[in-house]
C-alpha cells in the first residue's frame, strides 16, 4: 500500500489520512432515526453551527471519518447513511432509489435533527442530492460545499462535453458489464479502480475496512443505474441564494472537471478551488487539503 501511494504521487500524510478508517466503529455503533418510513444511521459530534456530510455513491457515513476528525472540534458535525446504503435491510426492493428520494430524506433529516439552516457537504453523487434538495428547500441550507458533484444533466447539451462523456462511458463500461453479468463484487472493484485511477487490482491494496464498506454497497448499483436522473440545469442553479464552494481534484477525470467548471459558472457568487495531488477520491486520498478548504470556507460563511 505504501508503494502504491508513493507511486501514485501521494504523500506519506495521505497514508495516514486513509489509515484512520481502520479505527472507525461499525455501523451498529451509530444512532438511528426514522425518516420518511425508513431508519437512517447517523453520527453527531461537536457543538456550534451544524455541518452535514452526505456520502457519495457506493459508500456510507464511514467515508467521512477524516472530515469528522477535522470538523467536529469546531462545528456540530453530522453525517448519515443514505437510504439503501449501509448494511441494514431495505424498506422495499429498491424501486424507490432515486436522487429525488434521497433529497427528500435529506430535507426530512435536517428538520428531524433541528439542523436548519445547515452547511451541507457532498461528494460526487451526493452533490446531485444536495443540489436537488437545496433547489426545493433553500431555507434549510446555510451553504454548500461540493467535491466534484456528479450532475450529468448540467453538461448534457454542451458540445464540449462529448469527449468527457465518451471518456466516462469508456471508464465505466467494464463495471457495467460486470453488473449485467450479475457480478456485483467485481462491479464495485472496477467502479472504484476507475474513478480513483487505481491500477488493475488496486482495490485490493486499500485497507480491509474500506474494502468491506464498499463491497457492502454493491447491491445498490443496479438500483442506482435504473434510477431516474434529475434534470438539473444551469438556469435552475441561478436561483440558488446561498454561498457555494466547488472543489475539484487537479488530477481528476474530464467529466468531473467539466461538471465542476460548468456548475461554478452557473452558480452566482460561487467559488471553485483546485485540490492538488487529488483525483475523484480527494476527500479520502488528500483529506488534509480538502479539510483545510472546507474549514476555511465555513469560517468565511
Amino acid at each position: 500500500m505504501i508503494d502504491y501511494i508513493r507511486n501514485a504521487g501521494f504523500s506519506v500524510a495521505t497514508l495516514v489520512t486513509i489509515a484512520w478508517l481502520a479505527l472507525t466503529p461499525s455501523l451498529a455503533a451509530y444512532e438511528t432515526i426514522e425518516v420518511n418510513g425508513t431508519r437512517l444511521s447517523y453520527i453527531e459530534e461537536g457543538e456550534g453551527k451544524p455541518v452535514l456530510f452526505v456520502p457519495p455513491a457506493i459508500a456510507d457515513l464511514r467515508i467521512w471519518e477524516a472530515q469528522r476528525r477535522a470538523v467536529a472540534p469546531h462545528y456540530r458535525f453530522v453525517s448519515y447513511t443514505q437510504r439503501y446504503y449501509g448494511n441494514a435491510p431495505w424498506p422495499d426492493n429498491g424501486e424507490g432509489f432515486s436522487a429525488a428520494s434521497h433529497a427528500a430524506d435529506l430535507a426530512a433529516l435536517i428538520e428531524a435533527l433541528d439542523l436548519a439552516p445547515a452547511h451541507l457537504v457532498g461528494w460526487s453523487y451526493s452533490g446531485e442530492v444536495i443540489t436537488l434538495m437545496g433547489l426545493k428547500h433553500p431555507e434549510l441550507v446555510r451553504s454548500m460545499v461540493l467535491f466534484e458533484p456528479a450532475i450529468p444533466s448540467l453538461i448534457a447539451d454542451l458540445d464540449a462535453a462529448l469527449p468527457a462523456l465518451k471518456e466516462r462511458g469508456e471508464m465505466f463500461a467494464p463495471a457495467i458489464a460486470a453488473v449485467d453479468a450479475g457480478d456485483l463484487e467485481r462491479a464495485v472493484r472496477l467502479f472504484l479502480e476507475a474513478v480513483f485511477k487505481l491500477p488493475p487490482g488496486g482495490f485490493d491494496s486499500m485497507p480491509a475496512e474500506l474494502r468491506q464498506m464498499w463491497l457492502e454497497q454493491g447491491r445498490t448499483i443496479p438500483a442506482a443505474m435504473a434510477a431516474p436522473k434529475p434534470a438539473i440545469t444551469c438556469e435552475y442553479l441561478g436561483a440558488i441564494p446561498y454561498p457555494t464552494l466547488i472543489l475539484q481534484g487537479e488530477e481528476t477525470h474530464a467529466f468531473y472537471s467539466l461538471v465542476a467548471e460548468t456548475m461554478a459558472g452557473c452558480l452566482p457568487g460561487s467559488e471553485r478551488q483546485l485540490i492538488g495531488n487529488a483525483n475523484h477520491g480527494g476527500p479520502m486520498l488528500n483529506g488534509d487539503a480538502v479539510n483545510a478548504a472546507i474549514l476555511d470556507f465555513l469560517e468565511q460563511h
